[in-house]
């Protein structure tokens, strides 16, 4: 199911949609470092629920800070392209599948050597190389098309402080108690860390 939001840069308003949602096997936390936080290292038999738990965690942190967390892949749509650099403010972004656009009602695939990323910065950056420029594209809805790749690809990348507010929250959830405004303080740091949709 895709997960669409609305977006205001450069003048143009475009979208955001999730096309591909993460593996549901594919946690920010370990099933170990889950059973540390809680202190069932040697039961297995809650193993699944604890998985749950763990995405569900997951999940409520990456709404909560507006950070994207696991693999998934997105999509950007507006109608035209900026006049010069365009940001695409999910972070973190892995790679860029394909810069898209329709001219003459025909939708091509605009070629890599166009145009230059920066997927370090944040928000990630797209321009033309020295002496390009974007191409003309027709005066339709949603001419332009960025899919992208965001997120982290496994536990092992996910940064501390990140994994610390997920295992925060499962503990909560666990022991059945508020998340208090420990949890609200650290989300307000995640999201003020770079750029933040």
């Amino acid at each position: 199911m895709s997960v669409a939001t609305p977006d205001l840069i450069h003048g143009l308003f475009g979208t955001y949609t999730r096309t591909v949602a993460p593996s549901a096997t594919l946690l920010a936390v370990t099933l170990e470092e889950i059973k540390s936080e809680i202190g069932l290292l040697d039961d297995d038999s809650l193993n699944a629920e604890l998985m749950r738990i763990g995405r569900a965690a997951t999940k409520k942190v990456g709404d909560d800070s507006e950070r994207i967390i696991m693999t998934q892949t997105w999509q950007w749509h507006c109608d035209r392209f900026p006049c010069r650099e365009l940001e695409l403010r999910k972070i973190p972004i892995q790679s860029i599948t394909h810069v898209k656009y329709t001219t003459d009602a025909v939708v091509t695939t605009l070629s890599a050597s166009v145009y230059e990323t920066d997927l370090l910065s944040a928000p990630a950056r797209i321009r033309p190389k020295i002496d390009q420029v974007w191409p003309a594209a027709d005066l339709v809805l949603n001419a332009v098309e960025i899919e992208f790749i965001a997120g982290y690809a496994s536990a092992a990348v996910v940064p501390e402080d990140i994994k610390d507010v997920i295992l925060q929250v499962i503990r909560a959830r666990w022991n059945r108690c508020d998340l208090g405004q420990s949890y609200w303080d650290l989300i307000s740091r995640l999201r003020t860390f770079g750029f933040v949709v």
